[in-house]
């Protein structure tokens, strides 16, 4: 028996082809727009977090060292001269990842709900044109990102440099002409009494002598493992209330230095031991000469602590030099210059400064060569500018002291 095919059946599939191309080119054109929608936001957010981040970092260097979280967000409120500059810079960050990106609002410069960190959210927006979706009559893929960073204080890190400052030269120098170098003689008399051969310390964990060649590594590179700040607020109530010193600070010091003297691995050492190493020759110079114009951050020791330190356990006299130092705060400066009297020869200081404002600008313009004048024999000098900073505790919030705060460092990161 012979079957004929029937003309009605072609025409059937004629249309379940057309009906199955219409589906085809359907998901051909979602496939690639959703991949094309995809890289738009990945490359929106990428331009949204460069943004977030740069404005942190403007708020950081253009805030007053005693700037507290309340005056932040004011100076960068909407409709004023900060916010406009800010969000300017910010905008060129966030066009230059991403040509596309275009603000949304204004930046929102904030205080977290606990007023401990300063908060900054930028959002922007971005279309490009559909593949396929023209077809469906969508023509443009659009897509909205925000990305939030803040400001943090510091409570210690990796790269700080064994030489400590003393709290009272730190505030009597450095705190007190803002945006200035100033001279801190090693020792300083600023710090009367204080022992240790020119307050230079062992990075964590190196209880022995390092000698004067790891000593100018560790100056040059900063050391390998984390420095902390010993606990001096009670961070669990609103505003942060001070710890009582003799019953609650004292006891930590007291614990961390015996630690470090024994050479126990802790996280962070918040007690260092002196470096009998020399501070002053050739590869120290040599060290130092790379950091000029450079901001690097340093250990603050206060002597009453080390006294008191001291007096209560031995532990940390039979290292280095037979002293040790509890950080009480960290110090975030700029290296203007220095000069190291030669221990042999007085006639033939290592000596190096920053001379004018066009080789390392402010605050180091104005100090030049002629200071030697003032030196003799085998003195000892750094010359240090403080830059902004955040407090010592971990908060721009009440109780810990401000954003700016005299001697403490700052951080940034994206929090959303």
């Amino acid at each position: 028996m012979t079957f004929n095919r029937d003309n009605g059946d072609r025409g059937a599939v004629a249309i379940l082809v057309a009906i199955l191309a219409v589906m085809l080119a359907g998901m051909a054109a979602f496939a690639v727009d959703f991949g094309l929608a995809y890289a738009n936001k990945t490359a929106l957010q990428k331009a949204a977090d460069a943004a977030a981040l740069a404005a942190a970092g403007q708020i950081i260097r253009s805030s007053a060292a005693t700037a507290d979280c309340a005056t932040i967000t004011s100076n960068y409120a909407a409709g004023t001269p900060r916010q406009s500059a800010l969000q300017v810079s910010s905008d060129a960050i966030a066009v230059a990842n991403n040509p596309k990106s275009t603000r949304v609002g204004n930046i929102l410069v904030s205080c977290s709900p606990d007023s401990k960190r300063v908060l900054i959210q930028y959002t922007n927006t971005g279309t490009m044109n559909s593949i396929f979706g023209g077809l469906f009559g969508v023509a443009a893929l659009s897509a909205t990102r925000s990305a939030t960073s803040d400001i943090f204080a510091s409570g210690g890190g990796k790269g700080l440099r064994p030489v400590a400052l003393c709290i009272t030269a730190a505030n009597s120098q450095l705190v007190a002409n803002p945006g200035k170098w100033q001279e801190i003689d090693l020792p300083s008399s600023a710090c009367p009494g204080a022992a240790g051969n020119y307050f230079m310390l062992n990075c964590p964990y190196d209880s022995g002598n390092n000698g004067s060649t790891n000593f100018a590594t560790d100056i040059a590179k900063g050391c390998p493992d984390d420095i902390g700040i010993v606990p001096q607020w009670n961070t669990t109530t609103t505003p942060w209330t001070p710890l009582d010193y003799a019953t609650q600070i004292k006891p930590v010091i007291v614990t961390q230095c015996k630690a470090a003297a024994t050479g126990a691995n802790l996280v962070p050492e918040d007690c260092l031991m002196a470096n009998p190493g020399s501070c002053c020759d050739s590869n120290t110079a040599t060290a130092w000469n790379g950091l000029l114009g450079q901001t690097i951050a340093l250990p603050v020791f206060d002597l009453s602590w080390n006294t008191d330190a001291e007096a209560a356990d031995k532990g940390c006299l039979n290292k280095g030099n037979n002293v040790c130092y509890p950080i009480k705060a960290i110090a975030a400066v700029k290296v203007c210059g220095y000069y190291w009297g030669s221990n042999t020869n007085p006639n033939n200081p290592q000596q190096a400064f920053a001379l004018s404002a066009s080789q390392f600008g402010d605050p180091c313009y104005g100090l030049s060569a002629t200071v030697t004048s003032n030196f003799t024999g085998n003195q000892q000098a750094l010359f240090l500018a403080l830059v902004n900073g955040l407090q010592i505790e971990g908060s721009s919030g009440p109780g810990g002291g401000s954003v700016g705060s005299s001697y403490g460092v700052n951080g940034t990161r994206l929090v959303q």
